[in-house]
């Protein structure tokens, strides 16, 4: 099964904990193997700390980068040091929706959705309107 994130920016530090106890949730009760999450702002940077860390104690897990841009050279973010994916037909989408697309793209992957959204408006909460239509079993680590 494969769980997707979304999350605003500017998530704060203190979500690290239930991060941590969601992940390890999904991965023993719900038999979680393959994580994609974005690249754009905190609450990505906090999901990739933890799926690092997970992977120790799960080595079987899988997890990857999903980018919004080609960047085939790796320069856009060289801090990424995770397996990355590009979904095919990105590649032709205009820059300034490819974040978009490919969140829905991950979306339309996943049987969960782990996400840190505390607004009605913005990118994030489409998001998550389009994986509650999708039928995607949310945990909104905001509520």
């Amino acid at each position: 099964m494969i769980c997707s994130f979304i999350g605003h920016r500017d998530a704060p530090d203190s979500i690290h904990s239930i991060l941590h106890q969601t992940l390890c949730a999904l991965i023993e009760r719900e038999r979680v193997d393959c994580f994609y999450v974005g690249e754009q702002g905190a609450f990505d940077r906090f999901v990739l700390l933890e799926l690092r860390e997970l992977q120790k104690r799960y080595p079987h897990i899988q997890y990857c980068v999903v980018l919004a841009y080609y960047d085939p050279i790796g320069r856009q973010n060289p801090s990424i040091k995770e397996k990355t994916l590009y979904p095919w037909g990105l590649e032709r989408v205009p820059r300034r929706y490819a974040i978009s697309r490919r969140n829905r793209w991950m979306i339309e992957q996943s049987s969960f959705l782990v996400a840190y959204v505390n607004s009605e408006i913005g990118n994030s909460a489409s998001v998550l309107r389009m994986a509650y239509k999708r039928g995607v079993q949310i945990i909104n680590l905001a509520k």
